[in-house]
């Protein structure tokens, strides 16, 4: 009992906490690699294994050793939260649910997402909550291709296009 309450407390300072993606209470680092009109993103326990990952993913369209995929050149940055839904999100910025009615996991945005699958969040939207002012457009495709849902600020389910989503992007704050 004493184990699990540990563990919710935890739980709820790591949500409260300033954006870190954390899974195990660790941080996940998110690259992103654009060479010409391809976007590739991957993530990692470290910046280096992000990078490394990142540059695999590449190499797998452009060849091993490509000039095009180097882990130099790779972006990167600690990702948005990733919690299960023991608290709320209190900090400014897009949320998508798995559940109905704002329940279950969770996933923070601050930024554009290209790969929902990246988070292990790919067709799970089924709600969201987005901030006053702000505007979000929720993409069928990766890499913001495929049909889309634009949502101004509200809370709300995901009706019409729940468990569809791959991308999204942030039009207006």
């Amino acid at each position: 009992m004493l184990t699990k309450l540990k563990f919710i407390i935890c739980s709820i300072f790591i949500g409260l906490s300033i954006s870190p993606f954390t899974f195990a209470q660790e941080i996940t680092y998110i690259c992103t690699l654009k060479p010409f009109t391809d976007t590739f993103v991957e993530a990692g326990r470290s910046e280096k294994s992000a990078k490394r990952n990142v540059r695999e993913q590449c190499e797998n369209s452009y060849g091993e050793g490509s000039m095009f995929c180097r882990s130099k050149d790779a972006t990167c940055k600690v990702s948005n939260s990733y919690q299960d839904s023991h608290s709320k999100i209190t900090n400014q910025g897009a949320v998508i649910y798995q559940n109905r009615q704002m329940t279950g996991r969770y996933l923070f945005i601050e930024n554009d997402i290209p790969d929902l699958n990246v988070f292990k969040f790919d067709n799970q939207l089924r709600s969201f909550s987005i901030p006053r002012g702000w505007r979000v457009r929720f993409y069928v495709g990766t890499n913001y291709t495929g049909d889309y849902y634009t949502r101004d600020g509200g809370s709300q389910n995901a009706d019409g296009f729940e468990g569809v989503i791959s991308s999204i992007r942030i039009i207006s704050r």
